[in-house]
């Protein structure tokens, strides 16, 4: 709920606003945006594309 409410709030997205979507495991998907609101947003998906894991791995540290 609280990335609706920053997509509808903040980005001012609207239907018909076209974002990029990641499940974090290697999925991205091109969608489009049918409903905002900000308790809601739906989108349909336009195009999903699989990413090879990348070999390398970064770690950072920040010291306080």
């Amino acid at each position: 709920m609280e990335d609706a409410r920053h997509c509808a709030k903040a980005l001012r997205m609207r239907p018909g606003d076209a974002i990029r979507l990641t499940d974090g495991r290697g999925t991205l998907a091109d969608a489009a945006l049918v409903a905002v609101t900000p308790s809601d947003c739906v989108a349909d998906i336009i195009e999903r594309q699989e990413v090879a894991p990348r070999r390398i791995r970064l770690h950072l540290a920040v010291a306080p």
